[in-house]
């Protein structure tokens, strides 16, 4: 009699499981989860999102203004170097003002090089921000 009594509910179990595991799988039929493209768009209305875009999109003009502000100035005070060395001297000047140069240009690039590398992969300025938009005027400049 105990064996029987724990053949059927052995037996009790796994129709339970069953039971549960088809209205599982009918729940995830029914009532799917599509909250992410909700939110994801949601997001891009808020003035968060927007005023996070804008301060990076400053951040980044003005990171940009400063690199090749300094790099003209160096680039300057390394030609006049260059110019009123001694013989001797005139060529680690002139190498000198050539790394300035290239480093600058190379700073000043990968602002550029990130977006042409987000366009790359598909991902677009859906904002307006200018963020990846701003690459060809940036290499319209360094051309």
């Amino acid at each position: 009699m105990k064996n029987l009594f724990l053949k059927v509910k052995g037996i009790v179990s796994d129709v339970r499981l069953q039971i549960f595991a088809f209205f599982l799988l009918l729940d995830q039929l029914l009532f799917p989860i599509s909250a992410y493209a909700d939110v994801e768009s949601e997001l891009k209305k808020t003035k968060l999102y927007k005023g996070t875009v804008d301060v990076l999109k400053g951040v980044s003009k003005a990171l940009l203004t400063i690199t090749v502000l300094i790099t003209i100035a160096l680039a300057i005070v390394n030609g006049i170097k260059w110019q009123t060395a001694d013989e001797q001297e005139k060529p680690m000047k002139k190498k000198a003002l050539v790394n300035t140069i290239l480093i600058g240009v190379v700073v000043a690039s990968i602002a550029g090089l990130i977006g042409v590398i987000l366009n790359a992969y598909g991902l677009r300025d859906e904002t307006g921000s200018g963020l990846t938009s701003s690459i060809p005027m940036i290499n319209q400049y360094l051309i």
